[in-house]
């Protein structure tokens, strides 16, 4: 489509959230059907959506949705930009990938699932301080909106990131591994699904060996009983 066919492409208006929460976005059709089977279904005249050019979405969330309008105009997207992302802490902004993904999911747009999961890793990649307790909200968003088959590559770079982060003892400058209370709440998920995904990521130990462990066992002891400063 040419540039002057592109801006005179209808506009559809699709309100997206509920309550304080709803926000109103006019977006060209044409992009919408080129980037979302959804939107490509939805606003054929055959349905009432594609007659009104009015479409909605309450069950959705706003901001992601104004991370799909970013990328669909640029190709990219900026999560402080999107309203209200300002308002949270700097930890949320990161379940905003997570939001967008399944977002992306449900609006069957393929090309913007895998961009929000190539931006989130770009973030962990640089940033591994992130608490369990926001890591299992954003297993929770991806697990809850998609389906082991078509979550595959989220729900994998958040199982791999949370086993990146097991077994390094206690965090120290520059390791920052989860502390024994966020190994507990890992523990304690109702989560099954990714307890299963990152247990099999976790790779084998050595050999077992009962006179390793006995001397480890010895070595503990002597440790726990020594005199103080000694």
């Amino acid at each position: 489509m040419s540039q002057s066919a592109f801006f005179e492409s209808p506009v559809a208006q699709i309100i997206v959230g509920h309550g304080l929460n709803q926000r109103t976005f006019h977006v060209h059709t044409h992009l919408l059907e080129q980037h979302s089977e959804y939107f490509k279904v939805s606003l054929n005249s055959a349905f009432p959506e594609g007659q009104t050019k009015q479409v909605t979405l309450h069950e959705d969330n706003a901001d992601a949705f104004h991370l799909f309008v970013q990328w669909i105009y640029g190709g990219d997207y900026n999560v402080k930009e999107a309203r209200g992302v300002e308002y949270r802490s700097t930890e949320d902004t990161y379940s905003c990938h997570a939001e967008a993904y399944t977002l992306g999911n449900k609006l069957i747009a393929p090309a913007f699932k895998i961009h929000t999961v190539k931006r989130l890793l770009k973030v962990l990649e640089t940033f591994d301080g992130l608490s369990m307790t926001t890591l299992l909200d954003m297993v929770q968003t991806v697990y809850a909106g998609t389906s082991e088959e078509d979550g595959y590559d989220m729900r994998l770079a958040l199982a791999h990131y949370c086993v990146s982060r097991i077994g390094k003892g206690r965090p120290i400058p520059g390791v920052s591994g989860f502390y024994a209370n966020e190994i507990d709440e890992l523990a304690q998920t109702n989560n099954t699904s990714f307890l299963r995904d990152v247990l099999l990521l976790i790779p084998p130990g050595p050999r077992f060996s009962a006179r390793d462990l006995e001397v480890q066992l010895y070595v503990d002891q002597v440790w726990n009983n020594r005199a103080p400063g000694g």
